[in-house]
């Protein structure tokens, strides 16, 4: 292992008080693609996905990519569902719970082979620079639905030529996106349920006293706002964070790491 892989490693392990997860998971990201640049990294996106019965991928946005906004919505509107990496999700098992493999346009021939449409969408991805490369994908926890399955995937690329650097560390960068996974997992939840992580700083003031266990009126008197604000903030907290009931939009708060 490279001496950047052990900075990199050093500073994900400092403890993190439940209010900062979100704030302190950015840090994460960023020192992961720090730690990238230094190893000659050009490209990473990672992110939590689904599939569905018939094996196409589902994905609603990236949890990390430094390609532009444009392309992360076309992949996200267009070409997930037959993304190469996605769709090699389908193979793994409890006994295989994880793979890496290459990608990009020296294995162009491996993806018409599993999949012809794939084909199309690697050509799009190698215009935006994700020319050679490899991937990680594996089995996430908590979304083990038939219909709804959860998987996380990176993948490491950069132009022509790349390839050959980006396989010769592959162990490395396998380890580090693991460890970063470790300190990111509510990201990765928020990801599979649909939260884009935007709450005003009233409703989170809100949530926060929820959590302590106060009643809306004890929530009221304390944020010096009326019953009906605060009946208006419990109901946007409920709809953002997808939950019937105020104990189970805490709940979901929690597994987010917002509170």
């Amino acid at each position: 292992m490279h001496s950047d892989f052990f900075d990199f490693a050093a500073g994900l392990y400092a403890p993190v008080a439940p209010h900062e997860c979100e704030r302190q998971e950015k840090s994460f990201i960023s020192a992961f693609y720090e730690y990238l640049h230094k190893r000659g990294v050009e490209h990473c996106n990672f992110g939590g996905f689904q599939l569905a019965e018939n094996g196409a991928g589902r994905a609603r946005e990236f949890s990390g990519s430094l390609l532009p906004d444009t392309f992360q919505q076309e992949f996200v509107e267009e070409l997930a569902h037959n993304d190469y990496v996605l769709r090699r999700a389908a193979e793994l098992t409890p006994q295989l719970p994880t793979a890496n493999f290459e990608i990009g346009l020296p294995a162009i021939d491996q993806i018409a082979a599993f999949n012809p449409s794939s084909v199309a969408v690697q050509r799009e991805c190698a215009r935006y620079g994700i020319v050679e490369g490899v991937a990680l994908i594996g089995n996430t926890i908590g979304r083990a639905s038939r219909s709804d399955r959860g998987f996380y995937g990176f993948v490491f690329a950069g132009g022509r030529g790349s390839g050959q650097h980006l396989k010769s560390i592959n162990v490395e960068l396998t380890c580090a996106a693991h460890m970063l996974l470790e300190r990111i997992t509510p990201t990765l939840q928020s990801s599979f349920d649909g939260f884009n992580g935007r709450l005003t700083q009233r409703e989170h003031d809100v949530l926060q006293w929820l959590a302590e266990g106060l009643q809306r009126k004890e929530v009221a008197h304390r944020l010096s706002i009326s019953m009906p604000t605060v009946d208006m903030h419990t109901g946007n907290l409920r709809r953002k964070l997808g939950a019937d009931t105020l104990p189970g939009a805490v709940a979901k708060a929690m597994r987010y790491g917002l509170i």
